[in-house]
């Protein structure tokens, strides 16, 4: 029934780029890029659906300092900037219901926002 078609979530081809500045006026700040483009994927076992090509944009920041002795890092960022609407993949069901074509779709995520800190453990120096 498959024989000769794509298989399902499993895009024509994945580009994935990362880019970060560390800007010269301020030595603890880094400024971050992302973007992540998804070919086309088929979306059932028969290739009768197909989920469209998607590329989506992610922007942030990150900015280190000392506190005691111990770093601790702060990161701002944005994933979806344009806010695109896209099928991130599709998964075949593991649990059949008695449909051939019957596979679950993953929407990619809205626009969304994060803001984090990390402090440094024991055994993390800085010089």
């Amino acid at each position: 029934m498959n024989e000769g078609n794509q298989a399902v979530g499993v895009p024509d081809y994945l580009f994935n780029a990362n880019i970060e500045w560390d800007v010269p006026f301020a030595p603890a700040l880094t400024l971050t890029g992302r973007v992540v483009h998804t070919g086309e994927q088929a979306a059932n076992i028969t290739n009768t659906l197909l989920l469209e090509t998607w590329t989506r944009f992610d922007i942030g920041a990150r900015y280190v300092t000392l506190v005691g002795s111990r770093p601790l890092t702060l990161r701002v960022g944005v994933d979806n900037v344009t806010n695109e609407a896209y099928w991130a993949s599709a998964l075949k069901d593991v649990v059949s219901r008695g449909y051939i074509d019957d596979c679950s779709r993953y929407r990619g995520g809205p626009q969304s926002g994060v803001v984090d800190c990390f402090r440094g453990h024991q055994g993390v120096r800085t010089k």
